[in-house]
């Protein structure tokens, strides 16, 4: 099916996108189009020439596994997505690909080691960072996280908490990351924000390192989410 017959019939799409998107198709009538399979994905090669298509890749690789577009019964119709895992993976890497594009902080995704007395560390987690953000004396550890809630409360009208788990996350990152005589190290939780009316956004000093937990609001336009992106570090 040709890609304006695909658009066309997603009457969810708004005229506005409809007409971007078809703007951007003038642009491809000279690539010719392919049955895309898992073995599709894992031949595209990235170097520094082509390294910017890597996040738009990744959103047609969540897309094809998530079978968002589904043509059964000869229409295409959109499903929901209840993936959180992969939209977390999304999520992190378009924060990621951000600060790396769009800022000049120095930005990588090391593993902090363990800080053990004996150096023994046997079958301890590995602690992977999702983002990690340098620039001067400064050193932000970013951890991202997209749920359908961000906050939980024990009891029915109970006020809302943190969602301890990931507080204890980040935090066991800053307590092991060894800094450097010269260095400030903080740590940031950023949700991707929800439907919930109440959001997180607090800023705490826990054992002299500052700790930010905050959201963004994906469904604005991008030049709003640049700014509060921006604005965050």
């Amino acid at each position: 099916m040709k890609h304006e017959k695909l658009f066309n019939v997603c009457e969810i799409i708004s005229a506005q996108h409809l007409k971007a998107i078809n703007e951007i198709l003038l642009y491809l009538t000279e690539v010719s189009s392919i049955t895309l399979t898992e073995y599709s994905f894992s031949q595209v090669r990235y170097n520094n020439q082509n390294r910017h298509y890597e996040l738009p890749v990744d959103i047609a690789k969540f897309l094809y596994d998530s079978m968002l577009i589904s043509d059964e019964a000869g229409s295409h119709q959109l499903k929901e997505i209840k993936d959180e895992q992969a939209l977390s993976s999304l999520f992190e890497n378009f924060v990621y690909a951000f600060y790396q594009k769009e800022t000049d902080w120095k930005v990588s995704r090391p593993k902090i080691h363990w800080d053990v007395d004996d150096g023994y560390s046997e079958a301890l987690p590995v602690m992977q960072t999702d983002i990690v953000l340098k620039k001067d004396n400064q050193t932000i550890i970013i951890d991202t996280k997209f749920y359908q809630q961000n906050m939980k409360s024990r009891y029915e009208k109970g006020s809302k908490k943190h969602l301890s788990g990931n507080l204890y996350q980040l935090f066991t990152y800053l307590e092991n990351y060894q800094e450097k005589d010269d260095e400030t190290v903080s740590g940031m939780l950023l949700y991707a924000m929800t439907n919930d009316e109440e959001q997180p956004d607090h800023e705490y000093v826990i054992k002299r390192k500052k700790v930010k937990v905050t959201h963004i609001n994906l469904s604005q336009e991008m030049k709003k989410i640049s700014q509060e992106l921006r604005e965050l570090v």
